[in-house]
């Protein structure tokens, strides 16, 4: 009998273990599977047990168990305990791409519940990133719980970066005279205007004035600051903008009567430029009681002309110790007429003052000046914590969230070491523009940086395609990236006030005539991809040298203020030497623009010496 009943004994003892088998296997299943499956599995799982898995995920894997707390807790937004959860993160992990996303999560959740700790959190979130995309949503949270005057701010500021966002200030200004003005600052005048179209606002005739000005449609422009100085005749604003339109008009006697009336700064400032032509004399007693730079610095124009360069030493002087746009322009003409005067003395100071200034390309043209880019300290690979979150992210997939460690790493850390290896480790992996703009600030605090940031500051993006570009053109790689610095910040995206478009800043109309020359066409949007518009912009760099006799200056100047006015400037009775071309460049944003480039320029050289193949 008991030989009977020892198999089913054993069956049934079988049964039992593997049941309990079954039963351990399932209650510890998590401990076997791989990060990856965890996570993988958590993505299509309910939000209890996506819950568990990332904790789990996160309990296996120390290194992440900030990103693990976050997506458990955004799985289970109705626990009541979450929201202390996500406030644990930021406040463990303060400067940390998880702490930015538990901010936002905790805005989102608290929308409709709490309006001010909404807002508060969405600020905070801003403070690690200031990113558009997020300001436009704390601009509509604004809106949509009636903030119109904290979510017209938030909208006025985001003109400059998102274009569109003026529909929000028209939604949200409660002040049509309010949100004209600011957009007439931004140049938005035929919105200006259609505020205030009925015309029913106290200072609405006076904007509408500015904005018609600012369309160039001088003859209206004339109206309606006629009409508002018939009821307001002391406002100095409207006859100033008078005195604008009688200047355009041509009518400039009369516009210099308002001036002299008006005896203000500004207003002299304004009848001095008007004077120069018929009473040079005059104009130049004006620039010189003036507090402005800019008047000092057209005191030296007409002094030049009247060949006072004595008298013009010690204005030059006084605008390179002054911060202004114009410090470096003067201390070089400073060193440049002390040199023909043969003022030793004037001319050592000068070149004091040049260095002071920082880096610039103005300093490298005085004869045995030596470009210095930093030490040569090396940079030791550490920062192997963050490298190793990074390395676990990318392997989940989330390359997105590893990339935002390096750079709020990069970002908030001080350590120059783990600074410039983020930086470095960021550049990698693509990200061009954010890395060069933390390493370019880092050089401007720190002037002698690890030649490291350098190399951060100054990369050498789209290898391949410039290459290419620059063999097919006979242009130099190494200026191509110059210029593409200094357009566009390396940002394919670029876009300017005035419509200049990708890395080299390409104008539309510029644009359609560069593609006939070259008989290609371009589909919409091509103008933002890096092969087009870096091959456009190196057949226009080609073509301005070609036109110069390869004079490298000459060819940049024209890049940037055209060809026909850098012929203008050199016909100039005032210009004998490429020095007094400098000097006699009209447009500022031009000669500031040339000292970039080829400061940018002998940047990239200087680096490139160690570069094989470049």
């Amino acid at each position: 009998m008991q030989l009977k009943m020892f198999p089913k004994a054993w069956l049934i003892f079988t049964f039992v273990f593997v049941l309990s088998g079954a039963i351990i296997f399932y209650a510890f299943r998590d401990q076997f599977k791989s990060p990856e499956q965890l996570y993988l599995e958590a993505q299509e799982a309910g939000p209890k047990r996506a819950g568990q898995l990332y904790e789990r995920l996160g309990e296996k894997n120390p290194i992440i168990q900030e990103y693990a707390h976050l997506w458990a807790a955004e799985e289970t937004l109705h626990d009541p305990d979450t929201i202390d959860e996500l406030r644990s993160i930021t406040a463990s992990h303060p400067l940390s791409p998880a702490a930015y996303h538990a901010y936002i999560v905790i805005a989102r959740q608290n929308a409709d519940l709490s309006p001010y700790v909404t807002e508060s959190a969405y600020r905070q979130a801003l403070e690690l990133d200031d990113n558009p995309a997020l300001r436009i949503e704390l601009a509509r949270f604004l809106e949509e719980n009636g903030d119109l005057d904290k979510a017209y701010i938030e909208y006025r500021n985001l003109l400059k970066d998102v274009p569109d966002s003026f529909e929000g200030m028209r939604r949200t200004g409660q002040n049509p005279e309010l949100v004209a003005q600011d957009l007439i600052e931004a140049t938005y005048f035929s919105d200006a205007l259609e505020m205030l179209q009925d015309r029913d606002h106290p200072n609405g005739t006076l904007l509408s004035a500015k904005a018609l000005y600012g369309l160039q449609r001088y003859e209206e422009a004339e109206v309606a600051y006629n009409e508002w100085l018939g009821k307001n005749p002391d406002d100095t604003s409207g006859q100033m903008g008078l005195a604008s339109v009688y200047v355009q008009l041509g009518r400039t006697g009369e516009a210099k009567e308002i001036y002299e009336e008006i005896n203000t700064n500004d207003s002299l400032l304004e009848l001095a430029r008007l004077s120069e032509a018929d009473d040079p004399d005059l104009a130049l007693a004006f620039y010189l009681e003036s507090p402005f730079p800019v008047a000092w610095w057209n005191a030296t124009w007409i002094l030049e002309e009247q060949g006072r360069l004595e008298e013009a030493l010690p204005l030059y002087r006084q605008i390179a110790e002054a911060d202004t746009y114009y410090s470096d322009d003067a201390a070089y003409r400073l060193y440049i007429l002390s040199t023909r005067l043969g003022d030793d003395e004037t001319k050592s100071e000068a070149v004091s003052l040049l260095e002071m200034i920082g880096p610039n390309w103005l300093k490298q043209r005085i004869p045995e000046s030596d470009l210095e880019i930093g030490n040569d300290n090396k940079i030791d690979p550490v920062g192997e914590p963050v490298f190793d979150k990074v390395e676990f992210l990318d392997s989940l997939g989330r390359q997105d969230l590893a990339d935002a460690e390096l750079l709020f790493a990069a970002k908030f850390l001080d350590d120059p070491i783990l600074k410039s290896n983020f930086l470095e480790e960021l550049q990698s992996r693509g990200d061009i523009a954010e890395s060069h703009a933390i390493a370019e600030a880092y050089i401007e605090s720190n002037p002698n940086a690890p030649v490291n940031f350098w190399r951060l500051s100054y990369p050498m993006p789209y290898q391949e395609i410039v290459k290419s570009a620059a063999e097919e053109f006979g242009v130099d790689p190494l200026l191509i990236w110059a210029v593409m610095r200094v357009e566009s910040r390396y940002d394919p995206d670029a876009i300017s006030y005035v419509g200049a478009r990708g890395l080299m800043q390409i104008m539309p109309s510029t644009q359609d005539w560069i593609t006939e020359q070259m008989e290609i066409e371009l589909q919409p949007g091509d103008a933002y991809k890096p092969e087009e518009n870096i091959r456009m912009g190196s057949w226009y760099l080609k073509y301005l040298l070609d036109y110069f006799n390869d004079d490298l200056e000459l060819a940049l100047m024209a890049y940037n203020g055209g060809f026909a006015n850098v012929e203008e400037w050199g016909a100039d009775p005032l210009v004998s030497t490429r020095e007094d071309l400098i000097r006699w460049t009209w447009f500022g944003e031009t000669r500031e623009y040339l000292q970039k480039v080829m400061l940018g320029y002998l940047v990239y050289q200087e680096l490139s010496s160690e570069e094989p193949g470049l």
